[in-house]
């Protein structure tokens, strides 16, 4: 009946999925996690499990001085320390002080797995900085061995 014709449909979609998954994310990803729906059409964030960026890139410079490609040094971009200064925290902390517990709502419901990775690129001869986010992944390496065909890391 309709029934199994459709039930047919969706285990044809999900072996569609699988056989999809099997594909590669991108030049520089080795594996990628996909979410899939109940049908098992490919649905949300596509996170790559292993990331290897070069220490030097090829990009462009927006500078005055440069204006076009060069070499740049990559660095993974940290978040600078809070400090203890800042308006917000000021305020925070001298609402906090005293009697009557936790005043603020502290945030617990996180969704995410993973951060999306910024690459700090430093021009190497005008030597100004620009920001590269890049996809989200478990693991990230700059400058490691470079994966060959065969499987094995030269």
């Amino acid at each position: 009946g309709i029934r199994g014709e459709r039930e047919s449909e969706e285990a044809k979609a999900r072996e569609r999925a699988k056989e999809e998954r099997g594909g590669r994310c991108g030049a520089d990803a080795r594996e990628c996690v996909y979410f899939f729906d109940r049908l098992g059409r490919r649905k949300g964030i596509r996170v790559s499990k292993m990331v290897n960026i070069p220490k030097v890139k090829k990009a462009y410079c927006k500078d005055k001085k440069c204006r076009n490609h060069q070499p740049h040094k990559v660095t993974q971009y940290k978040t600078g320390k809070a400090s203890l200064y800042a308006q917000g925290k000021r305020r925070y902390d001298a609402k906090q002080s005293g009697y009557g517990g936790q005043t603020k709502p502290v945030f617990h419901k996180k969704a995410k797995t993973t951060k999306k990775i910024v690459l700090r690129l430093a021009c190497q001869k005008c030597k100004s900085v620009s920001m590269q986010p890049i996809k989200r992944c478990k693991h990230f390496e700059i400058g490691g061995d470079k994966k060959k065909k065969g499987g094995l890391f030269q």
